[in-house]
């Protein structure tokens, strides 16, 4: 007997699955993990400057780009904010399971 597949639509099996349908604002990314990555918090000098790199660090986008954003970021386009969310979880996975920094590096 032939099994026959049935195009459904995809369900999340995972809590992970349905948060990554969820955008992510940048100023609620940067306000997470700006202070973890970046040591600086929301408010000292340097914090909007922290935030651009790691914008760009994550989405490839020029820091110019992103400035055009507006001061919270908040005209930034819906691709990015899927983008930061999957970096979101990208980072939570790696804090919870502390990969080594050079896991993946080819120099070993």
């Amino acid at each position: 007997m032939t099994a026959i597949l049935v195009n459904r639509a995809f369900k999340p099996h995972h809590e992970l699955d349905a948060l990554s349908d969820i955008p992510l604002e940048p100023s609620d990314y940067c306000s997470k993990w700006v202070p973890k990555l970046w040591h600086i918090e929301q408010g000292e000098r340097g914090y909007r400057k922290a935030c651009m790199a790691e914008i760009a660090r994550v989405t490839s986008i020029s820091k110019n780009t992103i400035n055009t954003w507006g001061s919270d970021f908040s005209d930034c386009p819906s691709h990015v904010k899927q983008s930061l969310r999957m970096a979101d979880i990208i980072n939570t996975i790696r804090e919870l399971i502390q990969l080594p920094p050079n896991m993946f590096s080819e120099d070993e």
